[in-house]
């Protein structure tokens, strides 16, 4: 079975990290991400934006529907299959930019938490006991921007490294992602995809 190499943290990746994500809590955040390291050894793996409080006057239930899509400065859903939006960097690192768009938002309740997940997998993926596993995590909370009835939460910066510049030894990258509202209303999806070439 092909592994991964030990992650590094290219030049580019600190630097678009350092300038363009912000680490959750009150002071910058000893403890990060419950699934990844403190704040100061990965700040990629950090939350960005205060956690999502649930405001107890809404009572809208139900599973929150939403797309996933390319989204620098506006959203365009991802066909099923369609690879994201990626660059690569000089140094070996990815970045992509995502989004969600709420098909069903609470409006009278702004603001939704975002978490996107993305795993590799090496050998066999496609039977259905694949083993996949976490490459990357990050979750956003944002108002969001109402339209045409949808709330759309663009410019996710997503930032990760490869394994050989630029090329890597998975088959498959699966994007999940999860959504949650202020009145507890929680949906996902699961996006699979074939690395860029």
């Amino acid at each position: 079975m092909r592994r991964r190499s030990a992650p590094r943290l290219p030049l580019f990746a600190s630097t678009l990290a350092l300038s363009l994500l912000a680490c959750g809590g009150d002071d910058g955040g000893d403890d990060g991400d419950a699934s990844g390291p403190p704040c100061e050894d990965d700040l990629l793996l950090c939350e960005s934006g205060e956690p999502l409080q649930p405001d107890p006057a809404c009572t809208l239930e139900g599973e929150l529907s939403f797309e996933l899509g390319n989204a620098e400065g506006s959203f365009t859903p991802l066909a099923p299959g369609e690879t994201p939006t990626t660059i690569t960097g000089n140094q070996g690192g990815w970045h992509t930019w995502l989004g969600v768009r709420v098909l069903d938002p609470a409006l009278d309740y702004p603001g939704v938490e975002v978490r996107v997940d993305l795993l590799e997998c090496y050998d066999d993926c496609e039977a259905e006991d694949a083993a996949f596993e976490q490459v990357r995590s990050r979750t956003v909370v944002s108002p969001g921007v109402e339209a045409n009835g949808a709330v759309e939460v663009t410019d996710i910066l997503f930032v990760w490294w490869s394994d050989w510049f630029g090329v890597s030894s998975s088959d498959r990258w699966r994007l999940e992602v999860s959504v949650r509202d202020r009145c507890g209303r929680e949906g996902s999806l699961s996006h699979q995809f074939v690395p860029p070439s």
